[in-house]
C-alpha cells in the first residue's frame, strides 16, 4: 500500500480532487493497486507533481520513470547488492561514487532505515542515499536490470509534462549524475577493514604436519576430499549467478533456512535451532571481518550440522564433552550431514566446519584430536554458536531451562580454552550483547501471534520475524489462536483467512467481542484477494490486509506501523544494559534509525549521570551535570564505561536540539578528538 496518509495529504494540498481520492483509496484496498500508480495512470496528477510532493515532504531527491526508462547501468554497480536483497527491500542501486563511497538507490520508501542499513552492509558503501521513484518504476527497474526483461518499462504508464527528473539536483548535470562513475573508476566496494582475528595461526589452518593430530586428520581430509572433488581441486569462490549456476549464495542460504526449519518443525524443543545457530555464526563471522564467501560457507554448515544425526540427544560440543552417551552418539553420527550431501559438492570450508565441530581446544576431541588453532576456524565458530543457541533456546539443555545471554556466555566461559576458543568467546560476548540489545530496543519484545494452518507458511514467517527481534507465538487453528488471545498478552495478530474450525474473519469478530476495551489489532496475510474479502476485513476492524506472497520487509513495515498506532494499556518494558556491550554513539544511532521516542538514562562508573530525550528518532534534548541541550549531549559522549536504561514511556516536550543525530554525533566526536590532541 502507499505511504500512510498520502491520499489524504494530496487532497489537503489540493493536488487531487475528492473523487480521485476516493477512487484511489478504494482501488488500493480492494485490488492492491498502489495508490500513486493509480493516480498517475488515470491522469489525476502528473508523476512529476506527485514525486515532487512526496520527496519534498521527506526531504529527499526523486527520479521520474522517463529518466529511468532510458538509463543504462553497469553490471558492477548492480552486483554491489544481491538480487534477493534488491527484491526484498525494493531498493535498486543507480549510482556509486567511488571517491566518497556513497551509493544511491531508487526506492518507494526512503524512510526505511532498516533496509538502507542492510543495503549499506551488503554493498560495503560508506553511506546510502535514498532517491524516491514511483512504485511501478521501481518494479520495472528490478525486472529490467536483475531479471533481464528489456521490455519491463513498456507497461509503465506515465504522464510526461515536466522534463525535470531529479528534484533538488542541478538539472544540467543529471545525466552525469546517473552515469555510474567516470571511465576507469572502480565500482567494486572496498573490502571491510580488518577486525579481531585469532592470534596464533591462519584463520582456517588444518592440523599442522607432525602434530599428534596429523594422522587422524589425513584420514578425515581424504574423506572430505572424496566428497567434494570439485571444490578440493580449485580455489574456493563464493556462489555466483551464471547461466550454469543460477542460484546465488543468498538464495542458497535462504533455501537451506526454509527447508531445514521445516525438517525441525517436529522437534518442539529445537524448532528454528539451526536458523538461530546460523544467525549467530554469521554475526561472529562478520565481526571477524571474514570474506563473504567464508561467511556463506560457515552459515551453510550451521544450517546442515544437525541433519541425519537422529540422536535422542542434542549433540552440541558442550554436551559431547560432558557426557559419555552424547560422545558415543556423536562419534557414530558426526559425518551424517555430509553423507546426505555427498552429491552436492559442498564447499571445503563447509565440510571442514561440520567434520571438526567436535574437536576441542585442549586436544581431547575427535575425530583427529586437533588442538587450538589447528582446528579450522569455521568449526570453532560452529561449536560456539550451536552451544549458545542450545543454551538460550532449548528447555532440554543441561540446565533444563533457557538461559539469558549473559548467563549462557558465562557457561561457555567455564569451558574456555578447554572445549571452546577463548578468543572467540570474548568476541562473541560483544556480538551477542550488541545484537540482543539492538533487537530489544527496536522490537520492544511486543508479542505477535501468527495464525496459519500451513506449517510451511507459518514457520517461514516465524523464522523471519524472530530474526527481526519480535516475540513470536504460533497457532495452527482459529480455536487455538482464540485460546491464546484469552490466556496471554498479544499485541498483534497476523492471520490467514482460511482457518479451521472457523475462518479468520470469525476469529477477528470473537477476539474483538471478548476485548472491546482494547481490541487486539489484526493484520490479515492471506492468499484471498477478492474485493469482498478485503472489504469485509476492514468492516470488521482489521488494521491491514496483505495479499500473499509478500516480502518480509513489507510485512515488518506493516507490523511496526500497526504497533505504533496502537496505544498500549500497560507500560512497555524498558531496556537496560552496559555501555561495554553497546557504546553511547551506537545507542543514539539505533534509536535515531528506529525512530524511537523515550528517555535514555546514562550513568558512568564515576557516578556522573545524564539523560537524552528522543522524539520519533530525533534528539530533542539532553541533560548532563549542569548542562542542557547540545552542550550536554557532546559532554555525555565522553562516558565510555557505565550503564544505560531506556524509558520508552517518556514523551519529551518541545525540542531544544534541532540538529540531526548524525550531525550531533559527528560534532561530538570531533570535539573529543580535538580534546585528546
Amino acid at each position: 500500500m502507499a505511504e500512510a496518509g498520502l491520499a489524504d495529504r494530496l487532497l489537503a494540498a489540493r493536488l487531487i480532487g475528492a473523487e480521485s481520492h476516493a477512487a484511489a483509496v478504494y482501488r488500493e484496498r480492494t485490488s492492491g493497486t498502489p495508490l500513486e500508480d493509480y493516480l498517475v495512470e488515470t491522469g489525476a496528477i502528473t508523476e512529476d507533481e506527485l514525486l515532487k510532493f512526496i520527496a519534498g515532504s521527506v526531504g529527499c531527491q526523486y527520479l521520474t520513470t522517463e529518466k529511468l526508462r532510458n538509463v543504462a547501468l553497469a553490471r558492477q554497480l548492480l552486483d554491489m547488492v544481491p538480487a534477493k536483497m534488491v527484491e526484498a527491500t525494493g531498493m535498486v542501486p543507480i549510482r556509486y561514487d567511488a571517491r566518497t563511497r556513497i551509493l544511491a538507490v531508487i526506492t518507494t520508501d526512503p524512510g526505511n532505515l532498516d533496509a538502507l542499513s542492510q543495503i549499506r552492509a551488503a554493498s560495503g558503501a560508506r553511506d546510502v542515499l535514498a532517491v524516491r521513484a514511483r512504485n511501478a518504476a521501481v518494479r520495472a527497474a528490478i525486472a529490467k536490470w536483475y531479471r533481464g526483461d528489456e521490455k519491463a518499462f513498456d507497461g509503465v504508464r506515465e504522464v510526461r509534462l515536466d522534463p525535470a527528473t531529479l528534484g533538488g539536483a542541478d538539472q544540467s548535470n543529471v545525466e552525469d549524475w546517473l552515469v555510474t562513475t567516470a571511465p576507469g573508476a572502480s565500482l567494486v566496494p572496498p573490502a571491510a577493514g580488518p577486525m579481531v582475528v585469532a592470534r596464533d595461526a591462519p584463520r582456517d589452518a588444518p592440523p599442522t604436519p607432525g602434530s599428534r593430530a596429523a594422522a587422524g586428520a589425513a584420514r578425515v581430509a581424504a574423506a572430505a576430499a572424496s566428497r567434494t572433488p570439485a571444490a578440493a581441486a580449485a580455489p574456493s569462490t563464493a556462489p555466483t549467478v551464471t547461466e550454469a549456476n543460477p542460484v546465488s549464495g543468498v538464495d542458497y542460504l535462504e533455501t537451506l533456512n526454509v527447508l531445514v526449519s521445516l525438517i525441525e518443525n517436529g522437534r518442539a524443543e529445537l524448532r528454528g535451532h539451526s536458523a538461530v545457530t546460523a544467525r549467530h555464526a554469521r554475526e561472529l563471522c562478520l565481526r571477524l571481518g571474514l570474506p563473504s564467501a567464508d561467511v556463506h560457507a560457515v552459515q551453510a554448515a550451521a544450517y546442515l550440522h544437525d541433519l541425519g544425526k537422529g540422536s535422542p540427544f542434542h549433540l552440541t560440543s558442550l554436551n559431547v564433552a560432558e557426557w559419555e552417551g552424547h560422545r558415543d552418539s556423536a562419534r557414530k553420527r558426526y559425518e551424517s550431514p555430509l553423507r546426505l550431501f555427498e552429491g552436492a559438492s559442498l564447499r571445503p570450508e563447509t565440510t571442514r566446519a561440520i567434520l571438526y565441530m567436535y574437536e576441542r581446544i585442549d586436544g581431547q576431541g575427535f575425530p583427529t584430536g586437533a588442538r587450538g588453532k589447528e582446528i579450522p576456524l569455521g568449526a570453532r565458530i560452529l561449536a560456539l554458536a550451536d552451544t549458545y543457541a542450545d543454551l538460550t533456546q532449548n528447555t532440554r539443555n543441561p540446565f533444563r531451562r533457557t538461559l539469558g545471554p549473559t548467563e549462557a556466555i558465562g557457561v561457555l566461559d567455564r569451558y574456555r580454552d578447554k572445549v571452546f576458543d577463548g578468543d572467540l568467546i570474548d568476541l562473541f560476548r560483544t556480538v551477542v550483547a550488541g545484537s540482543d540489545l539492538r533487537h530489544r530496543i527496536l522490537a520492544g519484545f511486543r508479542p505477535i501471534l501468527v495464525v496459519d494452518g500451513d506449517p510451511e507458511q507459518s514457520t517461514g514467517l516465524e523464522i523471519r520475524l524472530l530474526g527481526r527481534g519480535f516475540d513470536v507465538k504460533v497457532a495452527r487453528t482459529a480455536e487455538a489462536a482464540f485460546k491464546t488471545l484469552q490466556e496471554e498478552a498479544v499485541h498483534l495478530v497476523i492471520s490467514e483467512v482460511d482457518l479451521e474450525p472457523f475462518d479468520g474473519f470469525e476469529l477477528l469478530r470473537r477476539a474483538h467481542a471478548a476485548n472491546q476495551a482494547q481490541p487486539t489489532p489484526f493484520l490479515f496475510l492471506t492468499a484471498r484477494a477478492a474485493a469482498e474479502d478485503v472489504t469485509r476485513a476492514f468492516e470488521l476492524g482489521a488494521a491491514d490486509y496483505v495479499i500473499k506472497p509478500s516480502t518480509t520487509e513489507v510485512i515488518v513495515a506493516k507490523i511496526r506501523q500497526t504497533l505504533e498506532r496502537r496505544p498500549t494499556a500497560a507500560p512497555t518494558a524498558g531496556v537496560k544494559g552496559s555501555l561495554a556491550d553497546m557504546s553511547l554513539p551506537d545507542l543514539v544511532q539505533i534509536l535515531a534509525q528506529g525512530r524511537k521516542t523515550g528517555k535514555l538514562h546514562i550513568q558512568g562508573t564515576d557516578g556522573r549521570k545524564g539523560e537524552i530525550h528522543f522524539l520519533e528518532g530525533r534528539v530533542a534534548n539532553a541533560l548532563f551535570l549542569r548542562l542542557t541541550g547540545e552542550e550536554a549531549f557532546y559532554a555525555m559522549l565522553s562516558i565510555s564505561d557505565g550503564t544505560f536504561a531506556l524509558d520508552p514511556e517518556f514523551k519529551p516536550g518541545a525540542a531544544v536540539i534541532q540538529g540531526s543525530a548524525e550531525s550531533l554525533l559527528l560534532e561530538g566526536m570531533r570535539r573529543i578528538d580535538e580534546a585528546g590532541r
